[in-house]
């Protein structure tokens, strides 16, 4: 029983000293609330001829999914889903992307490249004739 006694400083000591971890881990995705423009640039592969439309855009990432709310959706439709990263791609899955038919208008769906330095936020994605990109800043 004094050998234990006599253990008791020492490990209050030692445990004192230990090293604990204070780091704080970044997700590898962007969270938040954030605002700006959508660009969809289509090149004409006869002409060369760029068509640009573009609209405004609120979108929302939590660790639940993604919302995105758009200005004109004529250009851009509202949606919302689920996302997965990495430190330089997201893949968004909108379940009401229509699988058949033509498509006429942009949704925030497949995999984008992406950065963010901590309040801009810049996603892009090239498909065919057809670039989007999303300009975003964190609110």
């Amino acid at each position: 029983m004094k050998k234990l006694i006599y253990l008791l400083p020492l490990m209050i000591l030692f445990a004192g000293c230990m090293k604990t971890d204070t780091k704080q881990y970044e997700p590898l995705v962007p969270y938040g609330t954030f605002t700006g423009k959508f660009t969809r640039t289509h090149t004409n592969p006869a002409t060369l001829a760029k068509d640009i439309t573009t609209a405004n855009i609120q979108l929302v990432m939590t660790v639940d999914g993604f919302t995105l709310t758009s200005d004109a959706d004529d250009v851009h439709t509202n949606g919302s889903g689920e996302f997965l990263g990495n430190e330089t791609s997201i893949d968004f899955d909108d379940p009401n992307y229509p699988t058949t038919g033509t498509i006429t208008k942009a949704y925030l769906q497949g995999t984008y490249s992406y950065t963010f330095n901590g309040s801009d936020f810049k996603l892009t994605q090239s498909a065919g004739e057809d670039v989007y990109e999303y300009v975003l800043v964190k609110k």
